[in-house]
């Protein structure tokens, strides 16, 4: 039975029975179509098995919604109707592009994409897979990249306890570490390859310098271990250190205002520095309410900084590596805020809520 009531933006589902004869996944068509006041949308389902087809819609208005499903899968037709409510908690809707460069849900609410890569985990054995989820649990990520299809690559040359498709797996011994082709991803790892063996300060350093441009920066890591489970292939455990902080740069990417960040560029000789690498946000509206310095490999122990004469900031110190941010005052002007003399610092300049001089 389907749910009579469901969010806009949720997951209204039906289930019905029909043909079994021959191969019910390619020889039987179902389609749906939903309509509203707003939309009239057609869909396909699917051969779920056991003689049960499914077919899947999602909402994008409130309201009322009518359905009628047909096709080679049944001789009758199924209608209905269900109500689309206003959605809830965690219900932002789908993620779609904004201001071209970034993201956002459907009701405008900037998503930030931190994600990590475990190509093949949901092949492995259960306990594998349970013991990826603990470690996705732990919330440094909103984003998981895998196949559906076995990957059979190097260090990941055994087939999967499971595969998505009935018949024989192809011979794959022919693939082996000495013939494998080279890729260009960059992973925290001890792997021989190139690609498989940056540190962890370099690939959280590298997605700090995605970030200040706009961009979102992928994880993952490929560590050698006795128990031959890689999380970048396998998942299971992470036993590297730049998880933790790609978890501290999704919770400073939240604190951006607007939709997401963009390379700052240089006005002039006066409010930013030949050197500087810096971050705004995208959106126009907040130009001048916020700025983020990044030093990366550099380690200043001071900086000089001016924005303006008249508009009071508030300054933070983030060591990037450290996940630490430090308050630094409340300064307009010129000034010079010290720092530490280490790498992979930053200092976030906020607009102040107050505007007065304070005596």
């Amino acid at each position: 039975m389907a749910n009579t009531t469901i969010e806009k933006w949720g997951v209204f589902e039906l289930s019905l029975t029909g043909n079994t004869n021959g191969n019910p996944f390619i020889d039987y068509e179902i389609h749906g179509t939903f309509t509203c006041e707003n939309e009239s949308v057609t869909v396909s389902g699917f051969y779920d098995g056991d003689g049960i087809y499914k077919i899947r819609f999602m909402p994008s208005y409130e309201g009322t919604y009518h359905y009628e499903i047909s096709g080679t899968f049944s001789g009758s037709t199924a209608t209905g109707t269900f109500q689309a409510t206003a959605p809830t908690g965690s219900n932002h809707g789908p993620v779609q592009v904004s201001h071209t460069f970034h993201l956002a849900y459907a009701d405008h609410t900037p998503h930030f994409s931190v994600g990590t890569t475990c190509y093949t985990f949901d092949l492995q054995d259960p306990s594998i897979v349970e013991q990826t989820f603990a470690e996705l649990e732990k919330g440094y990520f909103n984003k998981l990249r895998f196949c559906i299809m076995p990957k059979h690559y190097d260090f990941c040359l055994h087939d999967p306890c499971a595969f998505p498709y009935e018949g024989t797996p192809m011979d794959a011994s022919r693939l082996t570490r000495e013939n494998f082709m080279e890729y260009t991803g960059k992973t925290e790892g001890n792997l021989p390859h190139c690609w498989g063996n940056l540190t962890a300060e370099e690939l959280t350093r590298r997605s700090w310098e995605a970030a200040i441009r706009g961009g979102y920066c992928g994880h993952s890591e490929t560590y050698l271990s006795k128990d031959n489970l890689i999380w970048w292939c396998h998942g299971n455990t992470l036993k590297g250190e730049s998880a933790k902080r790609f978890g501290f740069l999704m919770d400073f990417l939240k604190d951006v205002p607007g939709c997401g960040l963009k390379e700052g560029r240089l006005r002039d000789n006066i409010h930013f520095q030949w050197d500087d690498n810096i971050a705004v946000p995208q959106d126009d509206q907040y130009a001048g309410t916020w700025y983020f310095y990044y030093f990366s490999l550099w380690r200043p122990s001071f900086r000089q900084i001016y924005i303006d004469d008249t508009t009071w900031y508030d300054a933070e110190i983030i060591d990037t590596w450290n996940m630490e941010i430090t308050p630094a005052g409340r300064h307009k002007g010129k000034y010079e805020l010290e720092l530490p003399g280490r790498q992979y610092m930053g200092i976030r300049l906020k607009k102040s809520a107050d505007q007065g001089d304070r005596g």
